[in-house]
């Protein structure tokens, strides 16, 4: 009687055999995914931290100002005293650039040439380079977030390398020599344009693209070259002109 006993109980379905229990070698994997994926993440947000330390540091070194994305107040508009959210003692203790992102860069009349440093903020939004002695736009073309670029006064000649920004909404060239817009007929979300006392006397390269791409793209232009330019835009009825009057900040 015992041995039956023990014969039937052995033919009872265990109570957990319906459940399915990850294998040893599954859970290592997936462990290891996770593990993975989280170092990746610390480590482009060290990297990150880290390109934008020196970029912040070469800024203020030649007397610029950043903006970050807390510092925010409207599309072009930033608040410098604003204090950051986060913790003091957790800024200080990680490392600030780990919780903030620089969005705007002014350097409006510095004595620099090079801004091969700015390549390394991928969240700027917003350059002033006014009144410097830049030519060569080339780092910038890597800045796909860039919505405003103001080279008012500045020594660039050559749009080419923004050719690329499809980001670009404002681009100020202001008594500038700049010539040819050919390299930003392809910046479809251009809204605002100031092409005062340059050397930009034909504005049928942006003509092109503007009825297809653009709802309305204004032009600021000099009183004493207006006319000039509108003649040969005469057919785009996208376009509104101004004349030249004070940009809003």
């Amino acid at each position: 009687m015992h041995w039956v006993t023990i014969s039937a109980m052995r033919e009872l379905p265990h109570p957990r055999s319906g459940r399915r229990l990850l294998s040893p070698k599954l859970s290592v994997r997936v462990l290891l995914l996770a593990v993975t994926t989280a170092c990746c993440w610390l480590g482009y947000q060290a990297h990150r931290a880290h390109l934008q330390t020196r970029a912040v540091k070469w800024v203020n070194g030649h007397g610029g100002s950043v903006y970050y994305d807390w510092q925010r107040q409207g599309p072009n508009d930033f608040d410098a005293d604003i204090k950051s959210p986060v913790s003091p003692w957790l800024r200080e203790w990680i490392g600030a650039e780990y919780f903030q992102r620089v969005v705007a860069v002014s350097l409006s009349y510095a004595k620099i040439q090079d801004v091969s440093e700015l390549a390394r903020l991928e969240y700027v939004e917003a350059v002033e380079l006014t009144g410097t002695p830049v030519r060569d736009l080339s780092p910038l073309s890597g800045l796909g977030r860039l919505r405003r670029l103001d080279l008012d006064q500045s020594s660039v000649t050559d749009l080419t390398p923004l050719e690329g920004l499809s980001s670009l909404e404002e681009l100020h060239v202001s008594q500038t020599k700049v010539r040819d817009l050919a390299p930003i007929a392809r910046c479809s979300q251009l809204k605002f344009l100031d092409v005062t006392r340059s050397g930009v006397n034909d504005l049928t390269p942006l003509s092109k693209q503007a009825c297809c791409e653009r709802s309305t793209l204004a032009i600021r232009t000099s009183q004493t070259c207006r006319h000039s330019l509108m003649c040969k835009v005469s057919s785009i009825s996208s376009f509104t002109r101004h004349k030249s009057t004070t940009c809003r900040r």
